[in-house]
């Protein structure tokens, strides 16, 4: 299990130090996270919802028109906001599957069109599925190693349309209309009352909506936290979260995308705290690196909050 971690824990290094990713959905980083805190009982069924926001660093309407007119593939996002609804059922002791219905809101600042240059537009509506199951093949109190396998499903909403009537770009629809698949690995430890847990998942995407196609994934995630008992039924788990994203080029009916694809490393705290079947958690991921392709635009920082219930 050391030699595991060891091997993560390099992996990341190494992706920190090269320049190859516009940020995935944030769930992303806590797949295969299992529940450190002690139980009491075995719960079959876990209930959650996370609330995500992304908030991204704005241009002038008139800049970023001009970079569109130069041939530049770049729109001009001001937030968004993804609210996952997940559910999770374990049928047998070492699998679990679970199910996220993200619902999606974005807002961005119109950079194409003469007529509504500059005018703020919103996408919201149903997003993409995503279905994973996860196998441990060890697990016990101190120490766990699984298998991850997935599909997201072009379930969400692309035929979004601005207030000039045209159709948005696919980057800025709800959905994607791709059917993408996922795998990877996730392991944790736990020393006393440590939790060090990571994941490495690869984002297999194929072409949606549009004719268009957003780059395959690579993500891997470190978190290490420290568990504190308040009492009998209540716990508090403070921690660091690092991510990174290697994202591969975006391609339309021109080709590969220029301004897409690179690396992202996000880095932030997490604080958790549990109280008997029910916990909550908060987190902030700020972008420490993000060496993207061409004039892709960047992220300010990511937060989220969450609600869990387990029966």
């Amino acid at each position: 299990m050391r030699t595991f971690f060891i091997l993560c824990i390099g992996l990341t290094l190494v992706l920190w130090t090269k320049v190859s990713s516009a940020c995935e959905f944030c769930t992303i980083a806590y797949l295969g996270k299992r529940d450190s805190r002690p139980k009491d009982q075995k719960h079959t069924w876990t209930a959650k919802v996370l609330y995500e926001d992304q908030d991204w660093k704005e241009i002038s309407a008139a800049q970023a028109h001009t970079l569109h007119h130069q041939g530049h593939h770049t729109h001009d996002k001001q937030d968004e906001q993804i609210i996952h609804t997940m559910l999770s059922v374990k049928p047998m002791e070492r699998m679990s599957f679970d199910i996220d219905i993200p619902y999606v809101t974005r807002h961005y600042i119109e950079i194409d069109s003469h007529a509504q240059l500059g005018r703020n537009e919103t996408s919201q509506g149903l997003g993409d599925i995503t279905l994973t199951g996860n196998y441990q093949l060890i697990e016990n109190e101190k120490k766990s190693f699984g298998l991850i396998a997935g599909v997201k499903l072009p379930s969400g909403e692309t035929k979004e349309l601005d207030s000039g009537g045209g159709r948005m770009e696919p980057e800025l629809q709800p959905g994607t209309g791709s059917i993408d698949y996922i795998a990877g690995l996730t392991g944790s430890f736990y020393p006393n009352d440590w939790d060090f847990s990571t994941n490495a998942i690869y984002i297999y995407k194929t072409e949606g909506a549009q004719d268009f196609r957003h780059g395959d994934v690579l993500s891997i995630s470190l978190f290490a936290g420290k568990q504190f008992e308040l009492n009998k039924k209540s716990y508090l788990t403070p921690g660091v979260m690092i991510n990174n994203q290697l994202e591969k080029k975006q391609n339309n009916n021109d080709g590969s995308v220029k301004d897409s694809g690179g690396y992202t490393m996000f880095i932030g705290p997490q604080v958790k705290l549990d109280y008997q079947s029910v916990s909550v958690d908060f987190s902030y991921l700020s972008p420490a690196v993000q060496e993207l392709g061409g004039m892709h635009q960047k992220l300010n920082g990511i937060w989220t909050s969450s609600l869990n219930v387990r029966f």
